[in-house]
């Protein structure tokens, strides 16, 4: 009798061994691709990989919510409304049986307003030069193109 006990302890253990190493609460936080600090995009895609199937939930932005499921290759896509001509920090995390990871953050700022009409300095023309130097003055960090 004393032998059968013995063997019922070593199977009672061996199983809470198993269900606490397979414990859901392990869920790492997805890995979010890069995303531009600053755009004009609304909605903005959110992509990157986690485990497959996950449900992804995309937090702070103009919902309160946002939610998608990774592929079969762990690989996202979720479309988020930002918060227009703010800075958003978007909390990302996936659930996967039930548990929820910890989120990964990412900070992008909505500007929504187009950049002020350029000031250019008087061109002279005509001129018998195949090149022209044109000058003038715009907002910061704006980018121009002339045709």
């Amino acid at each position: 009798m004393q032998l059968r006990i013995s063997r019922t302890l070593v199977l009672l253990i061996a199983i809470t061994q198993s269900v606490a190493c397979g414990s859901p609460s392990e869920v790492a936080a997805p890995s979010v691709d890069p995303v531009p600090d600053l755009t004009n995009e609304n909605p903005l895609v959110i992509s990157g990989s986690s485990e497959a199937q996950a449900t992804i939930q995309v937090r702070g932005g103009a919902d309160a919510i946002a939610e998608g499921v990774s592929g079969s290759d762990g690989r996202f896509s979720v479309s988020v409304s930002l918060r227009p001509d703010s800075e958003n920090n978007l909390l990302v995390s996936q659930v996967v049986g039930g548990a929820e990871s910890p989120s990964a953050m990412v900070r992008v700022t909505h500007d929504g307003t187009a950049p002020a009409i350029p000031d250019v300095d008087r061109v002279v023309t005509p001129t018998r030069r195949t090149t022209q130097t044109v000058r003038g003055s715009t907002e910061a960090g704006a980018t121009l193109s002339i045709t």
